[in-house]
C-alpha cells in the first residue's frame, strides 16, 4: 500500500513539470499544477504516439524519453519545490488511491483490446496492418500510448494503469480550485456555474475507476475544454493553440468527440489565424495530427478507421472489407441491434439485416425501449440534482437589472449551438451513452448556468451553500470507493494495484496458448479467457487465421490472404 502511494506521489514530480512546455502561470498555483498536469499527460502521449513509430516502448526509453523532457527544463525546477506543490501532490495522490486501489480494470474491452494494445506497444514498435489481426486495434485511443509510456522503470507493469486517475484527479482539483478562485474575487458568471453543475455530475456519476476505460478521459477533456471557452476573457495566439491541442487529443481518445475542435473556434479571429505561423505551437498541432493520420494508415490503411470512404486500397495491408463490415456493426449495435435480434416478436422473415435497420430510423423503437430508459436513468436524476442546487442557490426572480454586453451573448449562443448539433450528431449515428454523454450534459449545464448567471438573483451565502456540495461530492467519491475497497478480499496478485492481469478475482495469469503465423510467435486465451497484459502479441478474435506476415525493413507487414 505505502510502496503504491510513494509512487503515485512520484509521478506528479515528472507529469507536472513537462505541461511547463505549454503552461506557466494562471490564477493560482493549484490551477496552474493541474492544468500542468493536464498538459504533461497529453504531450507525453504524443511523444509515445512518435516514438512508438521507431521503437517499443520499453521501460528504457520510456524512461530516457521523460527525463529528457525534464532536463530540457531543468531551469525552471526551482518553480517546483515548494510547499504548495508538495500539497497539491499530496491531494492528487490521495484522490488518485481512493479511485484505484484494489479497483478492477473497464470490462470486458480493457480485456479484449486496451491492454493487449498496450502490450503491443511495449513490446513492438508500429506494426502495418495491425488491424487484420483485431480490427478493434484500428480505432484504440491514444491513452493506450499514455498507458504504455508510464510503464517506465519508476512505475513498472502499473504505470499502465495511472493516467485516466490522473486525468481525473487533475480535472477535480482544476475544477474546484477555478470554483474558488471565482467565488473569491464574487464573478458569478457563466463559467462559474457551469463548472459547478459539471462537478455535480462528475460527483453523481464519475467516481468508480472500474468504468473509465477510453471514454471518461476523452469526456473529462472535454468538460474541460468547455469551461476553458466560457472564461470571460479574449484568448490570445497561445492560448487558442494550447485549447486546440486539448481538442485534438479528445478526438485522438473519442472521434465521435470532434465537436470539441469546433468549440474552440468560439473565440477564434482573423488575427489569431494571421499568428499561428509564428507560435511553435501550430507546428506542434500539425505534425501530430499527421502523425495520427499516418499511424492510422499504417495500422489500418484509412485515415480515419472505420470510415469507409477514407480508406484506401492501394497498400499491401489494406482491406476496405473489414472496415466497412466495422463501420455497419458499430452503428447497428449502438442503435439496439442485439435487442431487435432478440425480439421474439418480429418473425425471422420479417427481421430486417444490420445494414437496413440503422437506416430510416428503423432502429428508433428497439432503441427506445432499452437505451433511451438507460439514458435517462441517468440523466432525469442528474436534473433533478441540478434543480434542487438551483433552489438552494437561487431566487426564482427575475433580475432586470443585470447586462451583459452583446459579445458574451453571442459566444452562448454560439456554444449552445455546436452543442446542439453535436447531440443531434451523436444521437443519429451512435446513440450509446458512453459515446456521447459529454455532449448532452454539457448542453444540460450551460443551459441552467446561462438561466442562473443571466436570469434569476442569488440567495445569500453562496460561497458556503456551493461548498457544502463540494464537500459533500468530495465525500460521495471517497465513501464510496472506501466501501468497495473493504467489501473487496485483499488476497490477490499484484495487490492492491487495480487487476489487470486476468477477469478473475485473484487476478491470476490467464492460461494462453502458443500459435504461429508466418513464423511469427502469437498467443491467444485457452477456454474463453482474455488476453488482459500478459503476453504479447495477444489476440482474442480476428481474422488472423487468414494473416500473412511479412518482415522488411525492420518493420512487420500484415496482410489477409
Amino acid at each position: 500500500m505505502i510502496n503504491l502511494f510513494l509512487k503515485v506521489f512520484t509521478i506528479h514530480f515528472f507529469l507536472i513539470p513537462i505541461g511547463i512546455f505549454f503552461v506557466s502561470k494562471q490564477e493560482n498555483k493549484f490551477i496552474t499544477y493541474s492544468t500542468q498536469l493536464i498538459y504533461g499527460i497529453v504531450l507525453i502521449s504524443f511523444m509515445a504516439l512518435f516514438l512508438n513509430f521507431f521503437t517499443p516502448l520499453n521501460q528504457n526509453v520510456n524512461s530516457l524519453t521523460i527525463m529528457t523532457l525534464l532536463l530540457m527544463i531543468y531551469k525552471k525546477w526551482k518553480l517546483f519545490f515548494n510547499k504548495e506543490f508538495i500539497l497539491f501532490s499530496l491531494i492528487s495522490t490521495i484522490i488518485i488511491c481512493f479511485l484505484i486501489i484494489e479497483s478492477n480494470v473497464n470490462r470486458p474491452d480493457a480485456g479484449l483490446y486496451h491492454l493487449p494494445y498496450i502490450n503491443i506497444i511495449n513490446e513492438e514498435k508500429i506494426i502495418f496492418g495491425l488491424s487484420n489481426l483485431h480490427f478493434r486495434y484500428a480505432h484504440a485511443s491514444i491513452m493506450q500510448h499514455t498507458s504504455a509510456i508510464l510503464n517506465n522503470l519508476l512505475l513498472g507493469i502499473n504505470g499502465i494503469i495511472l493516467p485516466a486517475a490522473l486525468l481525473m484527479s487533475a480535472i477535480l482539483i482544476n475544477f474546484t480550485s477555478r470554483v474558488l478562485n471565482l467565488l473569491k474575487y464574487k464573478k458569478y458568471n457563466l463559467e462559474l456555474f457551469f463548472l459547478v453543475f459539471i462537478q455535480i455530475y462528475i460527483f453523481y456519476k464519475m467516481n468508480r475507476y472500474s468504468e473509465y476505460g477510453n471514454d471518461a478521459p476523452a469526456h473529462l477533456l472535454f468538460f474541460y475544454l468547455t469551461s476553458i471557452i466560457l472564461k470571460d476573457k479574449l484568448f490570445d495566439t497561445k492560448e487558442i493553440l494550447n485549447l486546440l491541442i486539448i481538442s485534438l487529443f479528445v478526438v485522438l481518445n473519442k472521434i465521435i468527440l470532434l465537436f470539441s475542435v469546433f468549440i474552440v473556434l468560439i473565440h477564434f479571429t482573423k488575427k489569431h489565424f494571421l499568428n499561428f505561423f509564428k507560435n511553435k505551437r501550430f507546428y506542434f498541432l500539425v505534425f501530430f495530427f499527421l502523425i495520427w493520420i499516418i499511424k492510422n494508415i499504417t495500422i489500418s490503411g484509412c485515415l480515419i478507421f472505420p470510415i469507409t470512404k477514407l480508406c484506401s486500397e492501394s497498400f499491401l495491408w489494406s482491406n476496405k472489407n473489414i472496415s466497412e463490415s466495422v463501420s455497419i456493426e458499430n452503428e447497428a449495435w449502438a442503435k439496439g441491434w442485439p435487442d431487435y435480434v432478440n425480439d421474439k416478436n418480429i418473425t425471422k422473415e420479417d427481421k430486417l439485416t444490420m445494414k437496413n435497420y440503422s437506416k430510416n430510423f428503423n432502429w428508433i423503437k428497439t432503441w427506445y425501449s432499452k437505451h433511451f430508459l438507460f439514458i435517462s436513468s441517468i440523466i432525469f436524476p442528474y436534473i433533478l440534482i441540478i434543480l434542487l442546487f438551483f433552489m438552494f442557490i437561487f431566487k426564482f426572480k427575475i433580475n432586470k437589472h443585470i447586462n451583459y454586453p452583446l459579445y458574451d451573448h453571442r459566444k452562448f449562443y454560439y456554444f449552445f449551438f455546436i452543442l446542439l448539433i453535436a447531440n443531434i450528431f451523436w444521437m443519429m449515428k451512435v446513440p450509446v451513452f458512453r459515446y456521447g454523454y459529454s455532449y448532452l450534459i454539457s448542453i444540460i449545464a450551460l443551459i441552467f448556468s446561462y438561466a442562473g448567471s443571466r436570469l434569476f438573483t442569488l440567495k445569500e451565502k453562496l460561497k458556503v451553500k456551493i461548498l457544502i456540495i463540494f464537500c459533500i461530492g468530495f465525500l460521495v467519491i471517497f465513501l464510496k470507493n472506501t466501501l468497495r475497497i473493504v467489501e473487496n478480499e485483499n488476497d490477490y496478485n499484484n495487490y492492491p494495484w487495480p487487476k489487470y492481469y486476468s477477469m478473475s478475482k485473484e487476478n491470476d495469469f490467464p492460461e494462453l496458448e502458443k500459435f504461429k503465423i508466418s513464423n511469427k510467435l502469437f498467443y491467444r486465451p485457452i477456454s474463453g479467457d482474455y488476453c488482459m497484459y500478459y503476453k504479447s502479441p495477444c489476440l482474442n478474435y480476428g481474422n488472423y487465421l487468414n494473416a500473412k506476415i511479412t518482415n522488411k525493413y525492420g518493420y512487420f507487414f500484415i496482410h489477409l490472404n
